[in-house]
């Protein structure tokens, strides 16, 4: 585990208990520092390291309509709205013109496990812009991008801003 790299939440092992742990930082100055819910209770077990399984990321966030709503009845500017919906547009527009803009767009969409995009990108010397498959689905993902922007009023959130 990176020690500065923030995080969220965590999946854990511990002593016959497994789920997923908050970080809590009201708990910094207290005697508990665990505090494991009933569910999570799985069997009786002496064993006590903590094991992390996962650690939350980074992921795309989105508004959808209804907390739209609710954000503008909390009086949140209407202008906001319309700036993250310009910003996306032009993160759009721009991974048609910028590889790494392109790259950073599809790494999104595509599953890394299936899908080795960052060893063609880095070992093949790929430009996913000029290379027609790779250009036509950057295409083709922002079209459904907008589309979604459009039907569904679905704001992406900046990566900085969400978690």
């Amino acid at each position: 585990i990176n020690p500065y790299r923030q995080f969220s939440a965590i999946q854990i092992r511990y002593g016959g208990c497994k789920g997923v742990i908050s970080v809590n930082p009201d708990l910094d100055n207290s005697p508990h520092q665990l505090r494991i819910r009933q569910s999570m209770r799985k069997f009786k077990c002496s064993h006590d390291i903590l094991e992390l399984c996962r650690i939350s990321k980074p992921r795309p966030l989105y508004l959808n309509r209804q907390i739209i709503v609710l954000l503008s009845h909390r009086e949140i500017d209407d202008r906001t709205f319309l700036l993250l919906q310009h910003q996306h547009q032009q993160y759009l527009s721009e991974s048609l013109v910028y590889p790494t803009r392109a790259y950073e767009l599809l790494a999104e969409k595509i599953n890394r496990s299936l899908f080795p995009l960052r060893t063609l990108v880095n070992g093949a010397h790929l430009n996913l812009i000029q290379e027609p498959f790779f250009r036509q689905l950057i295409i083709t993902t922002s079209k459904f991008e907008l589309a979604q922007m459009r039907e569904r009023t679905r704001l992406k959130l900046p990566k900085n801003s969400a978690r």
